[in-house]
């Protein structure tokens, strides 16, 4: 029987994800065997304690050792074929990882391929990707930035699930699904903005998100689910277009402070209001449309009056709208004065 040098996810918690064919503990291991497989060949190359295994026409990086540290390269080439995938778990409790090289012919990276990879900081994926796999970041707890593929179309399930460190995401307008959970525990976050070709926000995709504080949606999207902001509890704004007709129940659960702007005759207006939840006037009439710093009054203007209103914020020290954060730091003060001058001066 023929051994691959491989890695498998270990906790029960992604079955539905993918199937595991055998288990051990991969942090004790160093390259060691821990399943089988007759179908496939042995490793074909190393490079920087990493596996590779080369056919015919591409190359897989099947598994790299648990004791790895700082930057990896993924090789481009292995056997003069071009590396196309990273396997199943291959990097699965790398907890030394701080960064990771990624090729341009790579096209697919396989569920849990990050799993527990707390070191890592950053990754930019090739643009030659366009789904990013189920659990590929899961808990990579210290991940601050992620650049996503220009042809990204999907993100699935627990993606980035528990990634409690990432502080931004850029979405690419090509994105049509995220799935359920994806950012689940993401606490960083502050600000997110999803793409127009997006038409549903998946069960429990921003569950949890304790620093999440705005989030715009386009008119594509059509229902909120299950949970999917459960417990953000600094979320202050979300706008919610005319074209959601549907909302999960608990979608909000948790959001002490929310206020949803939405038009007058809308469903979301009729669901703020059988919740109890604030609401005000949308803020502008594309739901993409990014909602611009200063216009703490939302009268889609910056002048005069929003600066006394961010006067009359600092002076009687109540609680301040996102909006008047222009600089983004957290707080509302002489600074954000300060830019909106310099920007009405314009």
């Amino acid at each position: 029987m023929k051994k691959i040098i491989t890695v498998v996810m270990s906790l029960c918690i992604a079955t539905n994800a993918f199937s595991v064919v055998g288990y051990t503990d991969s942090r004790k291991v160093s390259a060691e065997t821990v399943y089988t497989d007759e179908s496939v060949e042995e490793p074909t190359a190393k490079n920087d304690h990493m596996n590779l295994l080369s056919y015919s026409d591409h190359a897989v990086l099947i598994s790299c050792c648990r004791d790895v540290s700082g930057a990896v390269v993924v090789p481009a080439a292995v056997g003069g074929v071009p590396v196309t995938e990273i396997n199943i778990g291959a990097f699965t409790f790398c907890e030394g990882l701080t960064g990771v090289t990624l090729p341009d012919s790579l096209t697919d990276i396989a569920a849990s391929a990050f799993y527990s990879c707390t070191g890592l900081k950053s990754v930019v994926l090739p643009d030659s990707m366009k789904k990013i796999e189920s659990s590929v970041f899961w808990g990579c707890t210290g991940l601050e930035s992620v650049t996503f593929p220009k042809s990204l179309e999907e993100i699935k399930v627990w993606a980035f699930y528990g990634c409690s460190g990432l502080k931004e995401v850029n979405f690419p307008k090509s994105l049509k699904k995220i799935g359920p959970s994806v950012f689940f525990g993401c606490n960083d976050l502050v600000r997110v903005v999803i793409p127009d070709a997006v038409t549903v926000i998946e069960e429990l995709t921003f569950a949890e998100c304790k620093g999440l504080k705005e989030v715009m949606l386009p008119e594509s999207v059509t229902s909120i689910e299950y949970m999917a902001f459960y417990e953000c509890s600094k979320l202050e704004t979300i706008n919610i277009p005319d074209s959601v007709t549907e909302i999960g129940d608990k979608a909000f659960y948790g959001c002490e402070d929310l206020t949803i702007y939405c038009s007058e005759n809308s469903f979301a207006r009729r669901y703020a209001e059988e919740n109890g939840i604030k609401y005000s006037e949308k803020q502008s009439d594309s739901g993409n449309e990014k909602i611009v710093n200063g216009d703490v009054n939302a009268d889609d203007v910056l002048n005069t009056a929003d600066f006394i209103d961010i006067i009359r914020m600092i002076i009687s020290q109540t609680k301040s709208s996102t909006f008047a954060d222009i600089n983004k730091d957290g707080n509302v003060d002489a600074s954000d004065l300060m830019l909106l001058k310099k920007i009405l001066a314009k």
